[in-house]
């Protein structure tokens, strides 16, 4: 769900070798960065604070995605 809580799944029908995600900041620091092993990917975010952080999930092809997450 977006926003959340703090967990999040990532979901791929098509996991290609070597994918991975990145969280950010809004400031542009890297706050995690995992390689993704599975079709879905459980992410815990309670750790961090409260706010706005953008994930980029990368595969070995370089295509990436980039999306805005909202951590209440």
């Amino acid at each position: 769900p977006n926003p959340t809580h703090g967990q999040i799944t990532i979901e791929m029908p098509d996991i290609a070798e070597s994918t991975n995600f990145k969280i950010y900041n809004t400031y542009g620091q890297l706050m995690l960065q995992q390689q993704i092993n599975s079709n879905q990917t459980q992410i815990d975010l309670s750790p961090y604070g409260k706010g706005v952080y953008l994930i980029q999930v990368t595969n070995n092809r370089q295509k990436s995605m980039v999306k805005k997450l909202v951590l209440q």
